[in-house]
């Protein structure tokens, strides 16, 4: 029996089709582990390599502070309190009329330490501060404050943390020069008791 030559052509693709599947799934076989191989030893991925580059970071917030030079203040204490590599301001909202608008955040990349001990390590040195150093030794400023600014470390304190995040508040009494009559929360000492007073 005779195979045409139509029928030929149709067996040989037939065969070099399969051969060529066998050759895509071998090779795909010998290649995929030694990519992933050298995935795992390189520096991984961008997803990978920024996790590892944020690994050490977390967010540091002022919140209610009215005063530019107590923010600076602050900024001093945090940048030389101890396992702190580096502190960046990434976000500034200052408004001397309404405190509950006031948040300052630095973004701070950290060593040898971790969010909780550096929270307890900055109220100290805030502590310190506001008693002038007594303590331990005179706090280091950028530029000399006065003895209201120093006073006014006494009303900042801890409020949250977590192991990403540390946030200081300030509970100065405030009071703006006048409110209005019908106003609910006019005789409140401090703005964090007012009717839905709270941050972002």
């Amino acid at each position: 029996m005779k195979i045409s030559g139509a029928g030929k052509g149709e067996s040989r693709s037939r065969f070099l089709k399969s051969w060529s599947y066998i050759a895509v799934v071998l090779s795909l076989i010998i290649i995929l582990p030694a990519v992933a191989a050298a995935a795992t030893r390189g520096n991984g991925g961008i997803l990978q390599q920024e996790i590892r580059a944020r690994e050490g970071l977390i967010s540091v917030k002022l919140l209610g502070v009215t005063e530019y030079e107590v923010i600076e203040m602050f900024n001093d204490l945090l940048i030389s309190a101890p396992g702190v590599m580096e502190a960046r301001r990434y976000r500034f909202r200052l408004d001397p009329q309404k405190p509950a608008r006031c948040i300052v955040e630095w973004q701070v990349k950290i060593g040898d330490t971790d969010a909780f001990q550096l929270e307890s390590s900055l109220y100290r040195m805030i502590r310190n501060a506001a008693r002038h150093g007594t303590e331990d030794e005179t706090p280091v400023f950028t530029f000399d404050p006065t003895v209201e600014d120093l006073e006014s470390f006494k009303d900042i304190r801890p409020w949250r943390a977590s192991s990403r995040e540390i946030q200081f508040v300030s509970d100065r009494p405030w009071r703006p020069g006048s409110f209005a009559k019908e106003r609910a929360h006019e005789n409140a000492k401090n703005w964090r008791i007012w009717p839905g007073a709270g941050f972002e």
